[in-house]
């Protein structure tokens, strides 16, 4: 469980989820409101609508998910980004076949991509997107995890 505020009140939250389907719970406690947001589509994006249902419940400002234009690359730029990217827990494969853009995650979970800038990059399903960046020493990085020479 989480505790924070939220819209200036108290909430609980917690998100969960197995192959296949994702859930998430908010809790405002004050107010005596739950939302529980269940999908058996493991990529919805439950954590946004469980916001966007109380920024309405709050009247609060909110906009709902839309899909951004894809941004044309420059040739040879996808390809430097292709690579094993390790962290302490996680090892991200960014990838390219027959001109789909996608990465995988632990070898296992493939994540479906497009360009939307130079380094940002936009699930082709859901509304969530992924940045590639370099830090002061050149050292590039995907979702804030180091490229490695794998």
């Amino acid at each position: 469980m989480v505790y924070r505020k939220k819209y200036g009140r108290d909430r609980i939250s917690h998100g969960g989820g197995g192959l296949g389907f994702i859930t998430e719970f908010h809790r405002y406690v004050t107010e005596e409101i739950s939302i529980i947001v269940l999908s058996n589509y493991g990529f919805t994006a439950v954590w946004r609508i469980s916001e966007i249902i109380a920024a309405i419940l709050f009247q609060e400002e909110y906009s709902f998910p839309s899909k951004p234009l894809q941004y044309s690359l420059e040739p040879g730029l996808y390809e430097s980004y292709i690579g094993t990217y390790k962290g302490d827990i996680e090892k991200l494969d960014v990838k390219q076949e027959n001109g789909k853009k996608f990465f995988v995650i632990d070898d296992e979970y493939v994540i479906p991509m497009f360009p939307i800038s130079e380094n940002r990059f936009h699930h082709s399903w859901i509304d969530e997107s992924y940045v590639f960046s370099k830090d002061e020493n050149g050292d590039l990085y995907f979702c804030g995890i180091k490229k490695t020479d794998i």
